[in-house]
C-alpha cells in the first residue's frame, strides 16, 4: 500500500493535517486531520519499504499499548477511509 503523492503532512499550529496538492485541491477541497496514531500509520505508510496492514497493526499494538481487536478494528477503518478518499 503506497499513499497518493498527491497529499502531505503538514503540521499547523498543534494540529497534523493530511493536505491536497496541486490539482486534487479542486476535487478533494477539504483537510484531514490526524491525530498521533493517524500520524503514526501516515509515517509508516510513507516509508520506502512496501507495508502490510497487519505490520501496521502490530506496531500500533507495541507503541500504543492497545489491544490487538482495538489496534485491528481501528487501523483497518483508517485505511479503509484512506483510500475512499483516494489517499491512498
Amino acid at each position: 500500500m503506497k499513499p497518493s503523492d498527491k497529499f502531505l503532512l503538514r503540521k499547523i499550529g498543534e494540529q497534523n493535517f493530511l493536505v491536497p496538492l496541486g490539482t486534487k485541491v479542486l476535487d478533494f477541497n477539504a483537510l484531514v486531520s490526524l491525530n498521533s496514531v493517524g500520524v503514526f500509520i501516515w509515517e509508516m505508510i510513507c516509508s520506502e519499504n512496501e507495508i502490510k496492514s497487519n505490520e501496521i497493526i502490530s506496531s500500533v499494538i507495541e507503541n500504543f499499548n492497545v489491544e490487538e481487536v482495538t489496534a485491528r478494528q481501528d487501523v483497518e477503518n483508517f485505511l479503509f477511509d484512506l483510500k475512499k478518499m483516494g489517499i491512498l
